[in-house]
């Protein structure tokens, strides 16, 4: 039976406030005045909580006394020189292993790091590091089969490992995007929020394969699984940022939609209690849901000011949430009984509004204080079961839009986002609320369809750079050079021959740097030759016996190498120019060893140190062409 409540609801919401005791309701018990919070996990075995921290470490709290009892630092190493940035954090409680997503360094270089670290809870050590995808995100540990996964947000797959090796023994393609991720130990189900297309996918941990993708919005970001009821809870963070999608676990299905007061981020579960905490990215509270009704039964305060609330995690066992971000973690004393009626949520026939006396007029298992009640008596009530005491009926056939389906298309008028045009699938691109199929601008740019050069892509530009009429934005050949924009190594710029000297995968017409030695176009004297490794100048052009008297000339303008030593270099270039010329590679290359003697023998004297260097290097550079130019192994 479909429930519709409104104004009436809200009433008793107000009045559940006032008469409910304020100890039922979740309440703020202690703050742990420890920074950072990017993500939180807890082990219920040891009630030990895991927060990222600043500076590259993991903060352990002791759930008993609320206090930071160890700071695990993850930075570098000995072997390995890169900062490194935690990410996210999850724990194996049956093994007592702690695993952190590192997907970059401090330093700005973006995928250098691609790294899990293993943290022994015994220890509070790391143990080791296991290369997975590009830029790991979110990170989650199915006890039950010791397997680790982890969503990678650059490659679009999930890295799965081995807990017992710490070793990938899988890697499951999932969307673009990847990034928060959750499953289910019981039905050994993983669910990964793609970030970029909208979508939920659901593996199956037996198999690593995806088995389904579920539609969530425009921006799934945080996942959380309750076991018990097999309910799996998706924030979606872009569009109107405020919705929380609820799928069945068993059809993978979105099942409904649950509003919450702010826009939302991270989600946990405590699956003893089946409330499930929301935070967002900057609020002064966190909302509750109630999963036996899919409602939002109360928001705890945090306190005065906004806090960038990143992590929230629960422990089932001790009916603790732990919220960090900003300066410090909260730590919120769940109920089981959120309306304060003094009966349990789940046996409450109205969960999260006070009816201590759990009337029930009509015995259909539905408390009278939310059940229709609408004013309206029974025999003149067009939706008899549905609250709708404005009894609106937009097609005047008697039957409220609150239970109509005018347009016939399976959906009931008040939630059909196009009442009078049959749209069963309810698309809507952009996600304003008005179904593509009534839509005059499907994708929200401000265009209209029939002047919107990509009408189902968001492009309030309308740039077409290769002006055929078709938007860049959903224009598969942006540059009209007969190559789509997937395969073309220059989307942008027309270079139908798609020539690429240096392999890189950056056509030579966009290339900034052809011959890749890093020495740019503009500068680079010899630009169809790659010097890398073989250019003491830095011109661009590979050190040769040919060049050799033109660097010591320069040298020798700055003073730094003088005349007799000048002379005498020059004779021996000359000499070994003439050996080289008459196919006597390896004499010419000898009387360079000779010269680098000569050079290494005057150095400070008649030749400065700096100036000795580089000339050593040019001499080695142009021994080492001239070998491998001519085939020769070693003289």
């Amino acid at each position: 039976m479909k429930l519709k409540i409104f104004a009436m609801v809200a009433t008793a919401m107000f009045a559940a406030l006032l008469l409910a005791n304020a100890a039922a309701q979740p309440t703020v018990v202690s703050t742990i005045p420890v920074a950072g919070g990017l993500s939180v996990a807890v082990n219920p075995t040891t009630n030990h909580i895991y927060l990222i921290h600043e500076f590259a470490t993991l903060a352990v709290i002791d759930g008993t006394t609320n206090t930071v009892v160890e700071r695990v630092y993850l930075g570098p190493t000995v072997t390995d020189n890169t900062n490194v940035e935690p990410f996210a954090v999850a724990v194996n409680p049956s093994t007592n292993r702690i695993y952190v997503t590192s997907p970059s360094s401090l330093d700005g270089q973006p995928d250098t790091a691609r790294r899990v670290f293993v943290i022994d809870g015994a220890t509070n050590t790391k143990v080791d590091t296991i290369t997975v995808g590009s830029f790991p995100a979110g990170v989650a540990v199915n006890s039950n089969t010791n397997r680790i996964y982890v969503a990678n947000f650059v490659s679009g797959d999930v890295s799965v490992i081995d807990g017992a090796t710490d070793i990938v023994v899988a890697t499951v393609p999932v969307g673009v995007g990847a990034w928060g991720i959750a499953l289910n130990p019981n039905t050994n189900r993983i669910y990964v929020a793609n970030r970029l297309t909208g979508n939920v996918s659901v593996i199956d941990g037996a198999t690593n394969t995806v088995v389904a993708s579920v539609p969530a919005g425009t921006g799934p970001w945080g996942v959380a699984v309750n076991p018990t009821t097999n309910r799996i809870y998706v924030t979606d963070r872009f569009g109107a940022c405020d919705k929380v999608f609820v799928i069945d676990g068993a059809t993978d299905t979105v099942v409904t939609t649950v509003r919450v007061p702010q826009c939302v981020e991270s989600v946990a579960v405590n699956p003893t209690t089946n409330h499930i905490y929301v935070a967002s990215d900057y609020a002064s509270f966190i909302s509750v849901i109630d999963g036996a009704t899919n409602a939002v039964a109360a928001t705890v305060s945090l306190g005065d000011n906004l806090r960038q609330i990143l992590g929230v995690a629960a422990n089932p066992a001790t009916n603790m949430i732990y919220v960090a971000g900003g300066p410090a973690v909260s730590v919120i004393q769940d109920t089981t009984d959120l309306d304060g009626d003094g009966v349990p949520d789940g046996d409450d026939n109205c969960s999260g509004i006070y009816n201590p006396d759990q009337a029930d007029l009509d015995g259909d298992g539905i408390g009278d204080v939310c059940d229709d009640n609408d004013g309206v008596p029974e025999g003149q009530d067009n939706c008899p079961t549905v609250y709708n005491p404005d009894q609106a009926d937009r097609d005047r056939d008697r039957i409220g839009d609150a239970c109509d389906d005018s347009d016939s298309d399976g959906v009931f008028d008040d939630l059909d986002n196009c009442p009078t045009v049959r749209n069963s699938d309810q698309a809507d691109l952009d996600g304003d609320g008005l179904g593509d199929a009534c839509d005059p601008d499907d994708d929200g740019d401000g265009v209209p369809e029939g002047l919107d050069n990509c009408p189902t892509v968001h492009n309030p530009d309308q740039a077409d750079l290769d002006g055929d009429g078709l938007g860049d934005a959903c224009d598969p050949d942006n540059d009209n050079d007969g190559v789509s924009d997937g395969l073309d190594n220059c989307p942008t710029v027309h270079n139908s021959d798609q020539a690429d000297l240096d392999g890189d995968g950056l056509g030579n017409a966009c290339d900034p740097d052809d011959d890749g030695d890093g020495v740019p176009d503009t500068g680079d004297a010899c630009p169809a030759e790659n010097s890398t490794g073989l250019d003491t100048d830095n011109d661009g052009c590979i050190d040769k016996i040919t060049e050799l008297g033109a660097f010591v000339e320069t040298l020798f303008a700055t003073g730094a190498i003088d005349l007799t030593m000048h002379n005498s270099v020059y004779s021996k270039i000359d000499a070994a120019i003439a050996a080289a010329t008459a196919d006597k590679v390896c004499t010419a290359v000898n009387q360079l060893g000779a010269l680098k003697n000569e050079i290494e023998a005057h150095t400070d004297k008649k030749v400065s140190e700096d100036a000795a260097l580089v000339l050593l290097e040019f001499i080695t550079n142009a021994q080492t062409y001239m070998l491998v130019m001519t085939g020769v192994d070693r003289c």
